[in-house]
């Protein structure tokens, strides 16, 4: 039997109300699932005992959150969020006490906040990594020797015509923070398909953090995807905060540039029919306070220290976006 096994069954347990009761009746059946001869050596068994204080703890702070007539909503997604950091077996017990004794006494719309809260904590990604392969041979051949350090060679040899291994390096380097993106790694085939996957993800990230180069600019805007990405991001946050009421802050976007070393020679125009429809994308990329240039992050550790920097700022927005959240639920569960 799984951990995760064991723990499932004594939760069924610990989570009755009177779960002092139930484990006498059952231990037997807890000596099985703990695979222990006898009351001492379950005693002894760190597993045990440690879900078992959890558990109960957790059981603890529902009964108080349930005894406040106001502000439940708030003070269960506080519970959820602290239960998911590190472990996402804690959430999912925390979760179901939640569900099972504090969700059937809400109204409607209580139901319908909590489940947005819950999105916001579990399914949200810290940001989406938008980028194009357009120019994978050639962006892949001007950081080799950075590419080769963080990148095993098999790899490299295998991906580097088809697939932007600086969008993956940027990828594993904020994953190795735990700030983790949404990034496309199987290519997702594009149509419908892209739309709808896509799409959905845009919606659920804190921040769009886009790998900039001018090949992006080339195609016309019902084609150009990674326009159509930071449009359904921002359009998509801005609709977010009107609903929630979350006021004083604007989306999060990060760009991270592949420019000339003579910068200010390289000018973000877009090629062929799409001024006006791009000039917006155009304008935030320019007015951005977080801008950095690939070509001076050399050696790698500065790469490492400014993705780092990267990864604290959309950390701290997500934690930002999530506290605005919830302080407008600690309100009375009134309309």
């Amino acid at each position: 039997m799984t951990e995760k096994e064991k723990k499932d069954k004594l939760f069924q347990l610990f989570s009755q109300k009177d779960h002092d009761a139930a484990i006498i009746a059952k231990q037997q059946d807890i000596f099985t699932i703990m695979d222990v001869k006898n009351a001492q050596e379950l005693s002894d068994d760190f597993l045990y005992t440690n879900f078992y204080q959890k558990i109960i703890a957790y059981k603890k702070r529902v009964e108080e959150i349930q005894a406040k007539p106001n502000g439940q909503v708030g003070d269960a997604l506080d519970f959820l969020k602290d239960s998911n950091k590190g472990n996402s077996d804690n959430y999912i017990y925390a979760l179901k006490l939640i569900e099972d004794h504090l969700v059937p006494g809400w109204d409607e719309k209580s139901k319908e906040k909590f489940q947005t809260g819950k999105s916001l904590i579990v399914e949200w990604v810290y940001f989406f990594l938008s980028y194009t392969n357009k120019s994978a041979p050639a962006i892949n051949n001007i950081f080799k020797d950075m590419l080769l350090i963080e990148l095993p060679a098999t790899e490299f040899d295998k991906e580097k015509e088809e697939k932007n291994l600086m969008a993956k390096l940027i990828y594993n380097s904020f994953s190795v923070q735990k700030v983790y993106p949404f990034y496309d790694k199987v290519n997702i085939e594009l149509g419908d398909k892209w739309k709808k996957e896509i799409f959905g993800f845009t919606k659920k990230s804190y921040a769009l953090c886009q790998f900039i180069e001018i090949e992006m600019f080339a195609d016309k805007v019902e084609m150009n995807y990674c326009f159509q990405e930071y449009f359904s991001y921002k359009k998509s946050m801005l609709e977010f905060f009107k609903r929630h009421g979350i006021d004083e802050v604007e989306p999060l976007t990060i760009y991270i540039l592949k420019n000339p070393e003579n910068s200010k020679d390289f000018k973000f125009e877009p090629v062929g029919d799409v001024e006006d429809e791009i000039s917006e994308w155009i304008k935030d990329i320019k007015k951005t306070q977080f801008i950095s240039s690939v070509y001076k992050m050399m050696p790698n550790q500065e790469f490492r220290d400014t993705i780092q920097l990267a990864g604290s700022k959309i950390g701290k927005w997500r934690q930002t976006i999530l506290d605005k959240y919830l302080k407008n639920l600690k309100a009375p569960l009134v309309d």
